[in-house]
């Protein structure tokens, strides 16, 4: 059902709303801004004229933001670019004039990032998908067969080449440093994690050897988040030397074909935000085809589901990290945490 340009403006002011709450406010006048642009039917409105996902869940204002933001560091954000400058709040009403220009400017731009999910490959991520894993390791004691669902530049598919700090404790050796305020009573960790095979799909992968797609990923990284910039450019070299593999594909054709339990090793499929943008009938597909590869699972081949994604409450939205594993498809709530890694509160 497409959404009408009142709606979508509502949910870019809820958006923004979230942002402020996450310390990125700078981020929120921006998306104040584009709401603002297309309340008044600025060039905005006609782009997003028949968007027919729910703009709350496919994150609109967020691929909007990115736009903005890709074209400042382009040196391309004309009079707009001032206002990205200060990493701080702004006027929305002072800055529409140069938003609306830079818009109609390049429409093209906008138009790329709209039509795409964001990808912000958020290293940080890592640091709730470990217990996952490390639980899987215990449970099975076998290497790791990853494979990532949504995977853009494949960054979290190295989990091993990375050290965590979670305050209260600290898990592995890597190069990449990673830190998450951990809450509630920590799990035995599997340390090392043996990870045998590391694959990945996305409908448009991103290629971080290629200085544009690179700073197509970097701009829906919120400016104000210095330091999970920083995380993100030191991840890079650690993933290519990784050398994980992320084919163009659907996923739910891509799995079906690769994710297949084999003797030997635990067969680990993820998500990490991506299942909520899914519309009905592709989440129905993917949990077919995960109960029926886990059919398959047995004690030598087993399989296990792990899944990091919204889930909506009453008045917010929380993020969970559940695992399911076959044999046996026992399905277990481990942690709920901050969307971008922050924090983790186990509950497992």
């Amino acid at each position: 059902m497409t959404a009408s340009t009142a709606e979508i403006a509502a949910a870019f002011e809820r958006q923004s709303d979230l942002c402020r709450s996450l310390g990125a406010d700078l981020t929120s006048s921006v998306i104040d801004t584009a709401a603002l642009c297309l309340r008044e039917a600025g060039p905005l409105a006609k782009m997003v004229d028949g968007f027919d996902e729910d703009p709350g869940k496919a994150a609109l204002a967020l691929r909007v933001a990115g736009a903005a933001q890709y074209l400042h560091i382009k040196g391309r954000a004309g009079a707009f670019s001032p206002h990205l400058r200060g990493l701080r709040a702004f006027s929305p009403t002072e800055a529409l004039g140069a938003f609306a220009a830079l818009a109609e400017a390049e429409e093209a731009v906008f138009r790329l990032f709209i039509s795409r999910p964001p990808q912000t490959n958020e290293i940080n991520r890592i640091a709730v998908l470990l217990p996952a894993f490390s639980e899987v390791s215990r449970r099975f004691d076998l290497p790791i067969d990853l494979f990532e669902l949504g995977a853009s530049g494949g960054l979290l598919l190295a989990p091993d080449r990375c050290r965590v700090d979670y305050g209260r404790f600290s898990w592995g050796d890597g190069p990449v440093r990673l830190s998450s305020e951990w809450r509630g009573s920590p799990p035995p960790l599997a340390e090392p994690l043996d990870i045998r095979g590391r694959f990945g799909c996305d409908r448009n992968p991103l290629d971080f050897s290629d200085p544009e797609q690179r700073d197509m990923a970097l701009s829906y990284i919120w400016p104000e988040h210095s330091d999970r910039r920083e995380t993100f450019q030191s991840a890079l070299a650690s993933a290519t030397a990784a050398d994980a593999s992320v084919d163009r594909a659907d996923a739910i054709d891509w799995l079906s074909a690769r994710a297949i339990p084999r003797s030997g090793a635990v067969c680990v499929v993820f998500t990490s935000v991506f299942a909520v943008y899914l519309d009905g009938d592709k989440r129905a597909a993917l949990e077919t085809i995960v109960e029926r590869t886990g059919a398959r699972a047995c004690e030598d081949a087993p399989f296990a589901f792990v899944q990091f994604e919204p889930e909506e409450t009453f008045d917010s939205i929380q993020f969970n990290l559940d695992l399911t594993t076959w044999p046996g498809g026992e399905r277990r709530r481990l942690a709920k945490a901050q969307s971008h890694g922050q924090w983790i509160e186990w509950m497992g």
